[in-house]
């Protein structure tokens, strides 16, 4: 669990939950790692034609607000205007920033920094907000590298 809490405050994902088949490399912020003048490798097509399209979801970091006793559990829905948006990959609490974090893919058009939606955990909605595209907990790895 104290892994899992640390992992979640630097927006770290873990395979079968926040990456999975069920989404792609586009989605889940990883093109960084594409090589897209490598000649032809699988699914380098249907990522172009995803990547000219636009991606319909984007991995994102959320602070849920005041959530009581639990937190955001894997695939809880998150809501935008009564419309679900998008579904949490995993979720905890963050003991060094003392907030409550779920990851998840989250409607493209929603993920500006400061969007507040809504997290669903176990029948009740939540607030919750995006944050930036960077860790909550030391963002410029200085207490990594030290």
């Amino acid at each position: 669990y104290a892994l899992d809490s640390l992992r979640l405050e630097k927006g770290y994902r873990t395979w079968k939950g926040d990456l999975s088949t069920d989404y792609s490399i586009l989605q889940g912020g990883l093109e960084r790692f594409v090589k897209w003048d490598k000649p032809d490798f699988r699914g380098k097509a249907a990522l172009l034609n995803e990547k000219q399209q636009g991606v319909k979801k984007r991995f994102v970091t959320l602070v849920v607000e005041n959530p009581g006793d639990c937190d955001a559990p894997y695939m809880s829905m998150l809501w935008h205007d009564g419309r679900i948006v998008g579904e949490t990959t995993s979720g905890g609490w963050g003991h060094r920033v003392g907030k409550s974090i779920a990851l998840g893919m989250l409607r493209t058009d929603l993920t500006e920094p400061g969007t507040a939606v809504e997290v669903e955990i176990f029948g009740d909605r939540f607030k919750a907000v995006v944050q930036k595209d960077e860790p909550l907990w030391d963002p410029k790895n200085e207490r990594l590298r030290a």
